[in-house]
């Protein structure tokens, strides 16, 4: 005869199995404790596979949504968010709707852009020109030393903002027209 299912004492998620409760409708129940210490009857299945994971208490969910506060990878800033795998805060990466990706990118890249224009100075190395972020460009000052074109990154995938400003290093912060100028002669 096969051993009994005893849980006593796995964790799950955020509760703490403490005994085996009367079954119910054919169902094992177990008595677990919430990490924010309510306890509540639960079926064997949902403990399993995940289904439950915490006592689902207002106050419990609250502190749920305070272990999801992660620091923006590309502004620094700290955010909360209901989605554990969420890298980006809502304001470098607003959420995409359906058939929007072309507008999700371009917030993207922009908010990318503005760091790194910040973390050059803000302004053009060459004549100061500072009132349009979109006229200012990263000019690699030896072309053979680039790794890759800031404009080619593929925001689509997880980048580390740190290999960019590694790249940026390299590079001049020119206007537009400082840009042209210096490859007018190349």
């Amino acid at each position: 005869m096969p051993k009994a299912l005893d849980l006593t004492g796995q964790k799950f998620g955020k509760l703490l199995v403490l005994k085996r409760v009367p079954s119910k409708n054919n169902k094992t129940y177990w008595l677990c404790r919430c990490q924010c210490g309510i306890e509540k009857e639960i079926q064997t299945g949902h403990l399993k596979s995940g289904a439950i994971s915490s006592c689902g208490s207002s106050q419990c969910k609250q502190k749920i949504l305070q272990e999801y506060k992660k620091e923006c990878l590309i502004c620094k800033k700290v955010f909360t968010t209901n989605f554990n795998n969420r890298i980006y805060c809502y304001e470098c990466s607003p959420k995409q709707e359906e058939g929007d990706i072309n507008k999700y990118q371009k917030t993207k890249k922009r908010a990318i852009k503005h760091q790194l224009v910040i973390y050059k100075g803000g302004k053009c190395e060459k004549c100061g020109y500072d009132k349009c972020e979109g006229a200012l460009q990263f000019h690699h000052t030896n072309p053979k030393k680039k790794d890759f074109a800031l404009g080619d990154i593929n925001i689509s995938k997880d980048f580390q903002m740190e290999e960019l400003y590694k790249e940026i290093d390299k590079c001049q912060l020119l206007c537009a027209n400082c840009h042209a100028e210096e490859h007018f002669d190349n």
